[in-house]
């Protein structure tokens, strides 16, 4: 695979396509992008897609036409061997970055935020 890391938009990308299996094209993907997201930008799914696919990473079909789209085929993705091991490799790198984060960090965001007395205005 070479030195070619994924981006966290990539990576939520291509987990989507492996999750829906066949029934991957494009308002699928996009609508399982909120799985990982709150607002996914459906532009940049299409703009991650054609560039995964340019590196191997995903292949594209089209379907037949279809009436109820007003004879437009659908573009189905599927992943390739090669998309499967740069998203398993970039899953392990995360989960290796998350084991790095002390725990202590964690606490801390969890303490309510103190204003020492100095910088509170006196209220008279």
């Amino acid at each position: 695979m070479g030195n070619d890391k994924l981006g966290s938009f990539e990576q939520e990308v291509l987990a989507s396509v492996s999750a829906l299996e066949e029934d991957a094209y494009g308002l699928a993907i996009y609508n399982k992008l909120f799985e990982f997201e709150k607002n996914p930008n459906q532009g940049s799914m299409y703009v991650t897609l054609d560039r995964l696919e340019r590196k191997g990473y995903l292949v594209s079909r089209f379907s037949l036409p279809e009436a109820k789209r007003g004879g437009m085929p659908r573009k189905y993705f599927r992943i390739t061997p090669l998309g499967a091991h740069a998203l398993l490799e970039s899953v392990e790198m995360s989960k290796k970055v998350i084991k790095t984060v002390p725990k202590s960090l964690l606490d801390l965001i969890k303490w309510p935020i103190r204003i020492p007395a100095r910088y509170k205005k006196e209220t008279s």
